[in-house]
């Protein structure tokens, strides 16, 4: 096998991320890997480096690049699946949560672990991060806990984990409710039961400090404002429609743009507002 290298202006350091999977326009590139938030907010793309070899003895044996049936077929396949962290948290099946809603991974010393009135919390990049977990809180007794971090209008949660599994593209197809706390219900997921985590559920408490800290001004600007969201994945409709309810739009869901286009002719007050994901942004032209 041969060996190649890049060449770059300067290394600056070395840092464990997330790597959230890049959007269906992107992938026949094969370029990039993914991509990821950085502390400071900033998105930065991963590059992948196979990729760009293959692509370079692509381009010198001739050879054409995918077309656009090719690049179709791909889409339709990857927007029926939804990216999942698997991992453990306390008895019972595996647990997963959906890697785009994921902000971070950290690893947290319990010894930094601290109570505010009777919430744990920890100092996190200058704020307090509330720390949660399925069931009721008891302190590790290990010195160091794996932390599932979550944001909402530049405010943290971190979700305490046991153990991370794996990260597994499958299809989000809920086959049994749950009526647990924190549990959206369960479904398979590498041949095994897996309970799938209200993520929602969870940033509610961030939702509310966020309208509490903002005052009513913004849900005085929504009020009464009609938007139309489009959205492909069931799993983002769910979770984002009420959020967008509780800040007072009246909200329209539809599955994806032509769906939207038909609606949108048909609807008897055009909506002021569309808010479509990146994967549908094509179906507007």
């Amino acid at each position: 096998a041969g060996r190649g290298a890049g060449l770059v202006d300067r290394v600056h350091d070395t840092e464990e991320i997330v790597v959230k999977p890049v959007t269906n326009r992107l992938k026949p590139l094969q370029l990039y890997s993914g991509n990821t938030i950085l502390g400071d907010g900033s998105v930065i793309m991963i590059l992948d480096l196979n990729g760009i070899a293959k692509n370079m003895g692509t381009l010198k044996a001739g050879a054409k690049q995918p077309n656009g049936a090719a690049i179709n077929a791909q889409e339709t396949h990857d927007t029926n699946q939804t990216s999942f962290l698997l991992f453990r948290a306390g008895e019972g099946a595996p647990k997963a949560v959906p890697l785009e809603l994921i902000a971070r991974l950290e690893e947290v010393e319990v010894q930094d672990i601290e109570m505010a009135g009777h919430e744990p919390v920890v100092q996190y990049r200058g704020d307090l991060m509330r720390l949660i977990t399925l069931g009721t809180f008891r302190m590790p007794t290990v010195p160091v806990v794996q932390v599932i971090v979550f944001s909402y209008d530049q405010k943290n949660i971190g979700l305490i984990v046991d153990s991370i599994i794996d990260i597994v593209r499958a299809p989000y197809a809920i086959k049994f409710s749950a009526h647990e706390k924190d549990c959206l219900g369960s479904m398979v997921i590498q041949g095994k039961t897996t309970d799938i985590v209200d993520v929602a559920s969870m940033l509610s408490d961030l939702v509310d400090q966020a309208m509490q800290m903002h005052g009513s001004k913004g849900r005085v600007a929504a009020e009464g404002k009609r938007l139309l969201l489009v959205e492909d994945s069931p799993f983002f409709r769910n979770l984002t429609e009420p959020f967008l309810a509780a800040a007072g739009y009246e909200v329209t869901v539809v599955e994806n743009g032509q769906e939207a286009l038909t609606l949108r002719c048909c609807l008897p007050r055009a909506p002021h507002t569309i808010g479509c994901s990146a994967g549908c942004l094509y179906c507007f032209g």
